[in-house]
């Protein structure tokens, strides 16, 4: 039992640091390329 749930929080990690991730860099990214690119 506690192996499926050290599997299923590592799933739900890895989706919410993807998730996380793909936000930041978008959030992130998007200022610097409209102030790189007038």
């Amino acid at each position: 039992m506690d192996i499926l749930r050290d599997e299923s929080r590592g799933r739900r990690l890895a989706a919410g640091v993807r998730g996380m991730g793909i936000g930041a860099h978008r959030t992130i990214v998007a200022p610097w390329s409209r102030t790189q690119r007038p």
